[in-house]
């Protein structure tokens, strides 16, 4: 019963146009970037590296898996829009249409249903940022072809590994990448259910995030001291796993603080879900 309703709840929501809004913008405009940065200088002129000193690169660093990185960077502040555009619709859009009664009057429990949308959501997460990842790979192949993976961050430098490495660790920092945009999609998730507004979700979500990225950029003395208890902290941990002097134990503090995140959100989602008075 499960597995059908979930095929049905995907079915739906890959039904919608906006649903695709955000695999649009990706098909068109991270080729557009790649190509134009090719036919413009390659790593010269689409690299920039925030030191004063001067960088000599040897051998192919611009290349597929350096724009696969590099995008998820570019693009990384992005994500939790487009991705709340299809999670705030997944409760909200049946109540607007009036749809519930039709949907629960079936022989399905409250709880088959809700995990049925709870893990909607969680597989458009994951195929939004993978399909990110898969465009600027495929596109930068053919015209940069693959090499050694070159990594850079304000915070931790510049990191050099070798293309025997380079795939494995991309596909997992867009893996840790899914479960961080979870945090914020499982949030959309939870307004949803509250209201009967697709719209409301979005903002509520992007709202909240926008206010947590505030506490993070804001240099107060409280704001320092909270932190570490906010998700919007550890949103960029999936760049750990390019950087072998991070210990583990960071990483997995990361993942620990986006589960409870996210663990708190779908009890609150579920536990209102349950108790919701269906008058349409």
């Amino acid at each position: 019963m499960l597995f059908r309703l979930l095929q049905i709840e995907v079915f739906k929501t890959f039904s919608k146009w906006r649903s695709y809004i955000g695999f649009m913008l990706f098909a068109f405009f991270i080729p557009l970037l790649i190509i134009i940065a090719h036919y413009n200088g390659g790593l010269d002129e689409a690299l920039y590296l925030e030191s004063t000193e001067r960088f000599l690169f040897t051998g192919n660093l611009y290349n597929a898996y350096f724009l696969s990185f590099l995008m998820m960077n570019l693009l990384w502040i992005h994500l939790p829009f487009l991705i709340t555009v299809a999670a705030g619709d997944l409760f909200a859009g049946e109540a607007a249409e009036g749809t519930y009664r039709y949907l629960l009057v079936r022989p399905v429990s409250r709880s088959v249903f809700f995990v049925s949308k709870w893990l909607t959501n969680m597989i458009y997460t994951f195929l939004l940022v993978f399909f990110m990842g898969a465009v600027a790979f495929f596109t930068a192949l053919p015209f940069e072809g693959l090499g050694d993976l070159l990594v850079f961050s304000p915070d931790f430098g510049v990191s050099i590994l070798d293309r025997g490495d380079a795939l494995p660790a991309l596909l997992k920092a867009y893996l840790i990448g899914s479960l961080n945009v979870l945090t914020i999609s499982s949030l959309a998730l939870l307004f949803s259910v509250f209201v009967s507004n697709a719209v409301g979700p979005i903002i509520a979500a992007m709202g909240l995030v926008i206010i947590f990225y505030l506490v993070e950029f804001i240099q107060i003395s409280f704001f320092a001291a909270i932190r570490p208890f906010l998700f919007s902290h550890y949103m960029d941990s999936w760049i750990y796993v390019f950087y072998p002097h991070i210990p583990a134990s960071d990483l997995w503090l990361a993942l620990a603080v986006h589960g409870v995140y996210i663990s708190v959100f779908t009890l609150l989602s579920y536990t209102y879900f349950m108790r919701k008075e269906i008058s349409s």
